[in-house]
This record gives C-alpha cells, sequence and structure tokens, in this order.
C-alpha cells in the first residue's frame, strides 16, 4: 500500500454519561455538505498546532486530549477537561 501523503493527526471524543436508563453516549450527525455527510459519528477533529504545550515535551497523547476537548466544544458546546479523558485507542489508517 502506498500513501501520497503523510497521515494528519486528528482526534475523537466519544462522550458518556451514566443516564437513568444505563449509559448514554452522544454522537452527532454530520451536515450534508461536509465529508461524511449525513453520517452519524463522535465529535472528532484534526489535532491543531495549537493543540500542542511547551510542557509536553512533544506528547502525542496530550495534543490529541486538547484537539478532543476543542472540537467537542467547537461541535456540540460540551466543556471537560483535558485530563478527564480516557485513550482508548490509537491508529494510523489511509486510503488505498
Amino acid at each position: 500500500m502506498s500513501h501520497d501523503r503523510p497521515p494528519t493527526p486528528g482526534a475523537t471524543v466519544v462522550p458518556l454519561r451514566d443516564g437513568p436508563d444505563g449509559l448514554e453516549v452522544l454522537m452527532i450527525e454530520r451536515a450534508a455538505a461536509l465529508a461524511y455527510g449525513g453520517m452519524w459519528a463522535f465529535p472528532v477533529g484534526r489535532v491543531d498546532p495549537g493543540d500542542a504545550d511547551p510542557s509536553d515535551s512533544g506528547d502525542e497523547v496530550a495534543r490529541a486530549r486538547r484537539a478532543a476537548v476543542r472540537e467537542a466544544h467547537e461541535e456540540v458546546g460540551l466543556r471537560f477537561a483535558p485530563e478527564s479523558l480516557v485513550a482508548y485507542s490509537h491508529w494510523t489508517g489511509g486510503s488505498t
């Protein structure tokens, strides 16, 4: 498999809460004009240069946490601390 460009760092947040009938998860419907329009997804986005913190010494997970928090706020208005997130998965994908 060959890739024309390097992978773009991104972050996804899967907001869960304990609801009256058990766990609840927040998903959003992507706008039709966007990539994957009309599909249901979790808040997601690119890890931007502004997500870096000079004190994290290049910690990729810390940058992804900050990006996930930022995206959740931008997309659905949720606010929470990056430290409250649990890293669940890390993968590199690409198109063929």
